[in-house]
C-alpha cells in the first residue's frame, strides 16, 4: 500500500492543525509545528507513538513521515497567506515545491538520496520568514542571514541523515 498512515502520522497531523487555532504568534505555531515533527523519532526521545522502537528505521516510516511533512507544510502555507507579503509566498512556494519534487522521487524510488539532494527548506524558512516579520521587518540583512543559516543547517542535517550516496 502507497499510504498508510499510523495514528501518530494522523496525530502529527491533527496536533500541527491545531496550533494554528491557538493565540500563539505564527511563529510560535511554526515552532511548535517542528518541534512536534522531532519528537516522533528525536534521538534520545525515541520513536514516540510509533509501533515498535526500530520502527523509525524502516521505509514505511520514511514514506509516511515524507507525507506527513507534506501535508503539515500544505496546511502552514495556507496559514501563511493570512500573514505574508506576496512575495515571501512566493519564495515559500518555490522552497515547497523544491521539497516535493525530492519527496515525490523519493516515494517513487524509495531512495533516501533524494531527500538530500532536495533538501528540506521550506520548514526551518517558514520559521525564519515568520519571526523576522514579527521582529525584525525592514532589516532585509538580517532575513537574509537567517535564510542561509536554516539552509546551511538544513543541508548538513538531510546529508547526516539521509546520505548523499
Amino acid at each position: 500500500m502507497f499510504c498508510n498512515l499510523d495514528a501518530h502520522n494522523v496525530a502529527r497531523i491533527g496536533i500541527s492543525l491545531g496550533l494554528l487555532a491557538t493565540p500563539l504568534p505564527f511563529w510560535a505555531q511554526v515552532l511548535a509545528m517542528l518541534f512536534v515533527d522531532l519528537l516522533d523519532c528525536f534521538p534520545g526521545i525515541g520513536p514516540l507513538f510509533a509501533p515498535n522502537p526500530t520502527y523509525c528505521q524502516t521505509p514505511a516510516y520514511q514514506r509516511n513521515d515524507k507525507i506527513t511533512d507534506t501535508i503539515v507544510y500544505a496546511i502552514y502555507f495556507l496559514a501563511a497567506l493570512a500573514y505574508f507579503p506576496q512575495w515571501l509566498t512566493l519564495l515559500l512556494f518555490l522552497l515547497l515545491l523544491f521539497r516535493f519534487i525530492g519527496v515525490v522521487e523519493f516515494l517513487k524510488s524509495t531512495d533516501r538520496k533524494y531527500l538530500a539532494k532536495f533538501p528540506d527548506f521550506y520548514g526551518w524558512s517558514l520559521l525564519v520568514i515568520a519571526f523576522w516579520l514579527e521582529y525584525g521587518r525592514g532589516n532585509s540583512q538580517t532575513l537574509a542571514w537567517g535564510l542561509i543559516g536554516a539552509a546551511v543547517i538544513k543541508i548538513v542535517q538531510e546529508i547526516l541523515q539521509h546520505g548523499m550516496k
